[in-house]
């Protein structure tokens, strides 16, 4: 699996388990929208489980589901990993944001600083 390291990562991952509704940009998948799970997350992307295969380079439009919050945190990323999960028929999904309104990002370092 390639993965960023921690080197590399303008900001720290805060491990979550939150639903993450996904479209493609354009939608070229008939099986878009998905709906994922979010492992971890933070200001520049986010690491997100799938039983689909998202190919790296796609652009997915995303709406992260945050407790306790009427509505979603949205954003556009772009996929710059993929690797298999060990031992089972799942994804793991690496997305990069490339597009995130500061009032979301002031949400994602605020669910990072709850869950510290």
């Amino acid at each position: 699996m390639y993965e960023l390291s921690a080197e590399k990562r303008q900001s720290t991952r805060t491990p979550c388990d939150t639903t993450v509704a996904a479209e493609a940009i354009p939608q070229w998948s008939p099986s878009s929208p998905w709906r994922l799970l979010a492992e971890d997350v933070s200001e520049g992307g986010m690491r997100l489980s799938t039983v689909d295969i998202v190919p790296v380079g796609s652009r997915l439009l995303m709406a992260l589901d945050a407790e306790d919050a009427p509505a979603p945190i949205r954003a556009v990323g772009t996929v710059v990993w993929v690797a298999q999960a060990p031992y089972q028929e799942r994804w793991s999904v690496g997305v990069r944001f490339s597009e995130l309104a500061e009032s979301d990002r002031m949400r994602l370092q605020r669910l990072g600083s709850d869950r510290a």
